[in-house]
């Protein structure tokens, strides 16, 4: 829901702003700048790219963490425009602030998160983390503006396993999960076996990503043009995820392929956005409720019953394909 997200992440924004000038913490240990990013990431979560680039630095770039995020979001509003040389400047910007958090990061903190690995500028709070999980995305953002396919997997593929490995927290440290896009990348060079894997393990975290459900029915939907499916059950779970939407589909699913439309859908659905919501409001507690570190379920959705939650969000087992299914023809985008 763009507007209810971008509301909050606005008097999110404001509130945190006030204590950042101070270079204050809140009392759980968090940076006043992890929440003053949150504006950028929800417009990235939504492609609200005019907004990015008309959004002024915060505080004047005075701090790295957040001037860091000013930049990803910039880069990726600039690949997506296809401005190839001005998304690269932002790349370029953004690992200069991340040397800068990365040395920072290295300070000993005086406070009592110093036995929780904390640091002394953003406490509690990976920041230097983070911030390589955002050049591993702009990095996939600029290869695929390039039209190079191959590095935008393994850069998606990088930023999968970094996102895997950051402390739990609820919310998610990141604006929304690596593998909703990770899996789109696979599934528009062909490779749906492994796209479904991934998107199953994001729906196994997050029953509810309309995103990853969005994929995988695609990859449903071309099986079944082919050799028998049943797409029925994943269908009916992203009608359910898409309903309090607000923005469509084509505009609220970033790097998703939405090239080829669903026959079986209304073209009036609207995309969900729970986890952005969540991210900037901590409205959606119930959708965070559930979530399971990533590093603990990206192999364990190939379980036969719901005992471990897979049959109770997943569908169709996708691990499992015929052997004469032609993966690559399946999925591929046309030339």
């Amino acid at each position: 829901r763009q507007k209810c997200a971008t509301d909050a992440a606005l008097k999110l924004e404001r509130l945190a702003a006030v204590r950042l000038a101070h270079g204050g913490f809140f009392e759980t240990g968090f940076p006043a700048s992890r929440f003053v990013s949150q504006l950028l990431l929800t417009f990235v979560a939504f492609g609200m790219w005019d907004d990015i680039l008309k959004t002024r630095p915060p505080v004047s770039c005075s701090e790295a963490f957040s001037c860091a995020i000013w930049h990803f979001s910039r880069g990726v509003a600039r690949a997506a425009q296809q401005n190839v040389s001005a998304a690269h400047k932002e790349l370029v910007a953004l690992q200069e602030q991340r040397h800068i958090v990365q040395k920072a990061s290295s300070e000993s903190p005086a406070w009592a998160w110093k036995n929780f690995g904390g640091t002394k500028l953003w406490g509690v709070y990976p920041a230097n983390d983070i911030l390589q999980l955002a050049e591993l995305e702009l990095t996939a953002f600029l290869a695929h503006a390039r039209g190079n396919h191959i590095d935008e997997v393994e850069a998606w593929k990088a930023a999968y396993y970094h996102e895997a490995v950051l402390p739990y927290d609820e919310p998610p440290a990141w604006y929304l999960p690596v593998g909703e896009r990770y899996g789109s990348a696979l599934q528009r060079i062909g490779h749906g076996t492994k796209a479904a894997e991934t998107f199953n393990a994001t729906l196994h975290r997050f029953p509810h990503d309309g995103r990853a459900l969005f994929g995988i029915l695609q990859l449903c939907e071309a099986r079944a043009a082919s050799l028998p499916a049943d797409c029925e059950d994943l269908r009916h779970r992203f009608k359910h995820a898409w309903k309090h939407a607000d923005v469509p589909v084509e505009t609220a699913v970033i790097g998703l392929n939405t090239a080829r439309k669903l026959p079986s859908l209304a073209s009036a659905l609207h995309a969900s956005a729970m986890a952005a919501v969540a991210l900037v409001a901590f409205a959606a507690a119930g959708l965070w409720h559930s979530a399971r570190p990533l590093s603990s379920v990206l192999h364990s959705c190939k379980c036969k019953t719901a005992s471990c939650g897979c049959g109770l969000c997943l569908g169709p087992d996708y691990s499992k394909l015929p052997t004469d299914y032609n993966d690559e023809g399946a999925t591929a985008p046309s030339a």
